[in-house]
């Protein structure tokens, strides 16, 4: 399969980072790609592939995608407004602006905060996605909907992935403000940094060349379907937009709160989004919706998205000038993304982090990590057969709606440890992977953190099960 490349560029450096592109989307049948690279001021762009099988046009640095999740930095980014202009508070119960939301758990109920709901802690079961319709009370049915959800730890107690508090926060923006919270966003981030392209709707996205996703089913390459995602769930990642307007949001974020000359924000409230304050998994801390770890000897601020056969990387290093913005239209994309950074990071700042490797435990001591962990939406079963460890990720479906059934499932992954109570990916389409067993205070393993979310332990080799979380 040739890749057509559309760049702005012809710098050596980013060449070679548009040929690793290239090369791992031939590899792994990826339609379309885009690269947006900021440095020291200057930007470089590139468009690679197509936007669907189907209806093939050229991807370039104007077309559209889906950013899912990333979505979540431009929320946090309101909430710091707000918090500014004093109509807020990270620390307040969040009862205080919303009287009417209530929790299964009347304690979560009472003492949630918007930095419980910005760093991922409630606690609450996460992956919940509903459509409420395209209404002005979409997002304030999806709230009210989630009282029902089980509360998997105490509020506070771990970090896990949480879409569902996103939902809630921007409802808590509708009610100070009066708007719908597209319009709230729109008015605090987009229209300052002049992001012209950047959209919620899909009626606006269709007059424009926009990526469809795509998964491979029977190792064929297909469009995925639906496209996006309802009104409700818009706040944990419903943004669309280019490298163009995203590398005009990495660049806010490498300065000290101005852009263009106008205070947005203030150096102090940079910092306050930027700071790691909650440890997640794999080396990574958690800001305000900021993950962040080093690069080098430098901070690094990243997200990632992934929704229905489109995954995006967004990092920005403010210290080096840098911003890095790649997408792609497929779910195997995560390692494309993966090693299109590591080559940017290479070839414009001379950082190569060094790879973790795995080691070789005995099999008497991997029993002991042998067992099934559960969410609602997703299942581990943590195994083993002649060539090593297995862990098979199956997916029980509940997106777009809790009774969507599961798409495809994802074949078993094949892990290695690289450290105690920690397993790395070792093949393809699986070599970002990384999960982390967490153990509580007698050391008995409790949760297996994988793809950001804790699964709980249901059984292992030797234990009684026990029920899973509904």
């Amino acid at each position: 399969m040739k890749v057509q490349i559309t760049t702005n560029n012809r710098d050596l450096k980013f060449k070679r980072v548009c040929a690793e592109a290239e090369t791992q989307m031939r590899r792994l049948k990826i339609p379309g790609a885009a690269i947006g690279i900021l440095y020291q001021g200057r930007e470089y762009y590139a468009g690679l592939g197509v936007t669907s099988v189907e209806n093939p046009l050229p991807v370039t640095a104007d077309t559209l995608f889906q950013i899912a999740s990333v979505s979540k930095t431009f929320l946090a980014q309101t909430v710091t407004r707000m918090v500014e202009a004093r109509k807020l508070s990270l620390d307040t119960p969040i009862r205080k602006y919303l009287p009417e939301f209530r929790m299964r758990d009347a304690s979560v109920t009472r003492d949630v905060t918007m930095r419980h709901l910005l760093t991922h802690t409630g606690g609450w079961v996460g992956d919940y996605f509903n459509d409420f319709g395209g209404g002005a009370d979409a997002l304030e049915k999806m709230v009210f909907s989630m009282r029902t959800l089980p509360q998997a730890s105490p509020l506070g107690e771990i970090w896990s992935y949480n879409n569902a508090g996103f939902y809630l926060a921007a409802r808590i923006l509708e009610k100070l403000t009066g708007k719908p919270f597209e319009q709230v966003i729109k008015e605090q981030v987009f229209d300052p940094l002049g992001m012209r392209r950047t959209f919620y709707s899909h009626s606006e996205v269709m007059t424009h060349n926009f990526a469809a996703g795509h998964r491979i089913i029977k190792n064929k390459t297909v469009v995925a379907r639906p496209y996006g995602q309802g009104r409700s769930t818009s706040p944990a990642g419903g943004i669309i937009t280019t490298t163009r307007d995203l590398l005009r949001f990495a660049r806010f974020h490498i300065g000290d709160g101005t852009f263009l000359g106008k205070r947005i924000v203030s150096s102090r409230g940079m910092a306050m989004r930027h700071s790691p304050s909650i440890e997640t998994t794999a080396g990574k801390r958690m800001g305000l919706s900021w993950f962040t770890f080093p690069a080098g000897n430098s901070l690094t601020l990243w997200h990632g998205g992934s929704i229905n056969g489109q995954k995006t990387d967004f990092r920005v290093i403010p210290e080096k000038k840098f911003g890095l913005a790649i997408f792609t239209n497929s779910d195997y994309g995560g390692e494309v993304c993966s090693k299109i950074a590591g080559a940017a990071l290479k070839e414009f700042l001379g950082i190569q982090s060094p790879p973790d490797r795995p080691i070789v435990l005995p099999k008497s001591e991997c029993e002991e990590y042998f067992g099934h962990y559960d969410v609602p939406l997703s299942s581990c079963e943590v195994t083993s057969d002649a060539k090593g460890v297995l862990v098979k990720i199956t997916d029980k479906g509940g997106f777009p709606t809790p009774a969507s059934p599961p798409l495809n499932q994802p074949p078993p992954a094949r892990v290695a440890f690289y450290a105690k109570d920690k397993i790395m990916g070792i093949k393809s389409p699986y070599l970002p992977l990384r999960g982390e067993f967490l153990r509580d205070a007698e050391g008995k393993i409790k949760w297996l953190m994988i793809m950001h979310r804790a699964h709980r332990r249901v059984h292992g080799r030797g234990d009684s099960k026990v029920r899973t979380i509904r």
